[in-house]
């Protein structure tokens, strides 16, 4: 429902009717047109980190360092120098 809302949001149906129709308020539906397709600074951060520690493990395993599964553990050490 949230993302039919957002989109004849889009479309130029006025909040005030969708809030009307779907039961939603319009601060909801405000909030869910502002938020689509943001990340917040938190999220962003955990995606580049977890971008970085998978090229680094592909990195590891290309050289034959690692054979089997890599628990997080074993990551987090690695990625601290210990």
């Amino acid at each position: 429902m949230k993302k039919t809302i957002v989109d004849l949001s889009h479309s130029g149906n006025s909040v005030n009717e969708l809030s009307g129709e779907y039961g939603v308020s319009e601060v909801t539906i405000y909030k869910w047109v502002k938020g689509e397709g943001t990340m917040t600074p938190k999220e962003l951060a955990i995606l580049k980190e977890n971008l970085r520690l998978s090229k680094k493990l592909k990195s590891l395993k290309s050289y034959g360092h690692i054979r089997e599964k890599v628990t997080e553990t074993y990551l987090t050490a690695i990625n601290e120098g210990t």
